[in-house]
């Protein structure tokens, strides 16, 4: 597994079908500051849900009931 970047990992997430529903950018400021990222409908054959983002990235999946 490689590291991804915030920005990186929601872009691909979202081109892979999950749906972004909160943050994904840098924020306006000096330094590398990203704005929490919620990522939901993340399957696991997903890029995001595979590769360590070491940032703000939560990821919600679902899971067949059981």
């Amino acid at each position: 597994m490689t590291d991804c970047g915030v920005t990186l990992c929601s872009q691909t997430g979202v081109a892979e079908g999950a749906r972004l529903v909160y943050g994904g950018k840098q924020v306006n400021r000096p330094g590398l500051y990203f704005e929490p990222t919620v990522l939901t409908d993340v399957h696991d054959h997903m890029f995001v849900a595979k590769e360590e983002s070491f940032g703000p990235i939560m990821v919600v999946s679902h899971f067949p009931e059981g």
